[in-house]
């Protein structure tokens, strides 16, 4: 039997002002990079974890082809995964200006060749940097690849809270100390055979976005926010000798604790919006040295490392029944709204196996109850949830937000119940992969 193997690489995605102002966001600045980690696993096949501190990925094509090749793996064998940082811009990879205007978003504007010239490039240099990155991760991954150990341990961190709030209008996005949150922290720890740390995963219940929407004199600056800033502090606490992936969570219902767009409710239940502006970057500290902390707690409390792991992949397409609302989430809360069944969606998953460790990952944003359902009752001695991945996204939450109208059920596409039946076909697709494996 061969060593079981592990291989970890990171590098900056280089930002530089000549992409900016960009389009509609306004970034205008960089404060601190945003980072791509890669994590490749080889027992008798070999897999990878990309993890890109991004908001979501429309290059995803040309970023696994490079990944492949860098790592010498087929792409289906690689889980691209965006932490969905929301201080970073949105971006696609375009062929010329006639395909920048075609885009729905573009379409109604009237903008003269020179400016649509400009926004292309721009976007094209972020998709090359982005590009670059990947390429310089994957890498040092393949380069660094050793025989290696696994262990894993669990942190606990407050970084998130729940943000389903009644406000007089309806149910909306805010602040409820009241609400559920999942504040443990899943760690893996992957070391050499003479117990050197090469990699710490952790798993983290909030997309990182503390610094989401926030402006200073309408200008944004670029961040890598949650995910890259605790990062860091989990890489300098170790000398910089390891690679740490911040994998995100479930998400659909929680927010970060602290957050530069502090939100509140007066006694009458009006909600009042407050943004710091600059000084949510001093929050974004704050909250990632509490998570960078318990982190690196918890990965040196990891006394049991095992060898001879052997990491399997398996891929599950569920298909439910899709729906659109009226009015829309972005007219703000309601107590009046209706839902209208449509087409056939999919929902993508993909179990990543290792010995007792499973990972689950999805493309949905999943709520409180059916994450914690699934970690709950699966077979696993430890279940990792890391959303934007596979395809099939958006919100699908339970089926107490459809009948609060909530912002998660008016913005997803998918039909009331959705969430139970994933549920039920995520853990079917646990038990069977458990029994799967076991047998040989």
């Amino acid at each position: 039997m061969r060593h079981f193997q592990v291989g970890a690489g990171k590098a900056e995605i280089r930002y530089t002002q000549d992409m900016l102002p960009t389009f509609g966001e306004n970034y205008t600045g960089i404060h601190d990079l945003p980072m791509v980690q890669a994590l490749l696993l080889q027992g008798r096949e070999s897999y990878a974890i990309l993890s890109i501190d991004v908001v979501i990925l429309f290059i995803k094509k040309q970023l696994l082809a490079v990944a492949a090749e860098e790592l010498g793996i087929p792409e289906e064998n690689i889980l691209l995964h965006a932490t969905h940082t929301l201080s970073t811009p949105h971006f696609h990879a375009w062929k010329d200006a006639e395909d920048w205007r075609n885009d729905p978003p573009h379409r109604r504007l009237n903008l003269g060749d020179a400016e649509v010239e400009t926004y292309m490039r721009r976007d094209n240099l972020m998709a090359q940097a982005h590009i670059e990155a990947v390429r310089a991760a994957c890498r040092m991954a393949r380069e660094n690849l050793q025989p290696a150990r696994m262990g894993h341990g669990i942190a606990k961190a407050p970084i998130s809270v729940n943000r389903v709030v009644e406000t007089r209008d309806g149910w909306w996005q805010g602040v409820n100390c009241d609400g559920p949150s999942d504040h443990h922290v899943p760690v893996l720890r992957f070391d050499t055979l003479d117990g050197r740390p090469i990699a710490i995963v952790y798993n983290c219940n909030v997309a990182p976005g503390c610094l989401e929407s926030s402006t200073f004199d309408g200008q944004r600056l670029i961040s890598g926010d949650l995910a890259s800033v605790s990062e860091r502090y989990v890489d300098e606490a170790y000398g910089g000798e390891l690679v740490s992936l911040y994998l995100t969570g479930f998400t659909g219902d929680q927010w970060q604790a602290l957050r530069a767009k502090n939100d509140r409710l007066t006694r009458g239940g009006e909600q009042i919006v407050e943004d710091f502006g600059l000084g949510g970057f001093a929050l974004v500290d704050v909250l990632a040295t509490r998570l960078g902390e318990q982190v690196v707690k918890a990965a040196d409390s990891i006394a049991d490392t095992k060898a001879g792991i052997e990491p399997h992949l398996d891929r599950y397409t569920f298909r439910y029944t899709g729906q659109r609302s009226s009015p829309r989430a972005e007219s703000g809360p309601t107590r009046a709204c209706s839902f209208e069944e449509t087409g056939p969606m999919d929902a993508e998953i993909a179990i990543l196996q290792l010995g007792e460790i499973a990972v689950v990952a999805c493309g949905v944003e999943l709520c409180y109850e059916t994450a914690e359902r699934i970690k709950r009752e699966s077979p696993f001695a430890q279940t990792l949830i890391m959303e934007f991945t596979t395809e099939g996204g958006g919100y699908l939450p339970e089926e107490i937000f459809y009948d609060r109208m909530s912002f998660q059920a008016r913005k997803s596409r998918y039909a009331k119940g959705t969430a139970e039946r994933f549920g039920d076909d995520v853990l079917v697709s646990l038990r069977a992969v458990k029994e799967k494996y076991n047998q040989k």
